[in-house]
């Protein structure tokens, strides 16, 4: 009789047990599934654009303020690259600053002197909104919105001012957002999404000219790959130091050859000879090789610390 209730007791105890373990569980289950679906959406937006980007964007930012500790993770996570802890910081600022974001594109530009009636802006052909780069870099210099600026142009999002302000203007502003990187850390990503970014360009593309220009003038190692390896289409559009901008002769070709290859380094070497044995004019630059093969390669650099406008964001597991 002891024996059979002990062991009925004991079935219960087991079953109650089972229930409380499934219970006490349960609030950890779905944070869990949560972290598993947010570095599955991250890794998926980190390679999209365009509106396929938007879609998986706003399925993260569907997550809320829940989804910030994970985001801030994620930002500097050592095991995967670049593209994901960026992604993961564009996500942190949209939920935390999406009203700064409005109010800079819902800002009044057509205030600024350019636009003022008499002003020489007025007058020009090109209309006012072609001169407004410097005042557009500085209010985004002020409000310091490092991430949505690497996006507009990264991302292909065409999320610029909400104002009609003209084809010209549109077009400048993701140029005039990424310039406002030039004295922050986070420029250490232009270059990388301006190279990412015009992976995907192709012949004939229109953006594709200025992307080209932006890279050649960022001087960057990482960079002369990718120079080099569409050289060709854009010769003409890149000035060297003999060259103007709409002039183009065979004697100025290697001016800009000169300039890629003074901030190449060794990894380069085997692309810029044959390179150079491609082209009869270079040729004879295959000596300079030597200097650049004596250059190591910079050390390897990572992301810059993580910040909204000035505030350091300090991930906590």
């Amino acid at each position: 009789m002891y024996s059979d209730s002990l062991q009925t007791c004991g079935t219960v105890v087991a079953r109650v047990g089972l229930v409380v373990v499934f219970v006490v569980c349960l609030p950890f289950l779905a944070p869990a599934q949560e972290k598993v679906e947010l570095a599955c959406l991250l890794t998926n937006a980190a390679v999209l654009h365009d509106t396929a980007y938007l879609g998986v964007r706003q399925r993260i930012l569907d997550l809320g303020t829940n989804a910030l500790p994970s985001l801030a993770m994620a930002a500097t996570d050592t095991n995967t690259d670049w593209r994901t802890h960026l992604v993961a910081r564009i996500c942190y600022e949209r939920i935390v600053r999406s009203n700064d974001i409005t109010v800079l594109r819902n800002q009044d530009w057509k205030s600024f002197p350019p636009y003022q009636p008499g002003s020489k802006e007025m007058q020009s052909i090109l209309g006012p909104g072609a001169f407004m780069g410097s005042f557009a870099a500085d209010k985004c210099v002020e409000a310091g919105l490092w991430y949505y600026y690497l996006e507009v142009i990264w991302k292909g999002t065409k999320e610029v001012p909400e104002t009609s302000m003209g084809v010209k203007f549109n077009a400048k502003w993701p140029w005039w957002c990424v310039q406002a990187l030039i004295h922050a850390p986070e420029k250490w990503y232009r270059p990388r999404v301006l190279a990412d970014y015009f992976e995907r360009t192709s012949p004939g593309d229109p953006s594709s000219i200025d992307i080209y220009k932006a890279l050649f003038a960022q001087h960057d190692p990482e960079c002369v790959p990718l120079l080099i390896r569409r050289y060709d289409e854009f010769k003409d559009a890149v000035p060297g130091p003999d060259v103007s901008a709409d002039s183009w002769v065979p004697k100025q070709f290697p001016g800009k050859i000169d300039t890629i290859l003074s901030f190449s380094d060794a990894r380069h070497v085997a692309q810029l000879d044959k390179f150079l044995g491609e082209h009869s004019a270079l040729v004879a630059m295959t000596n300079r090789l030597s200097g650049v093969r004596a250059r190591p390669g910079p050390r390897p650099t990572s992301d810059p610390p993580f910040r909204l406008g000035t505030n350091l964001v300090v991930a906590t597991p």
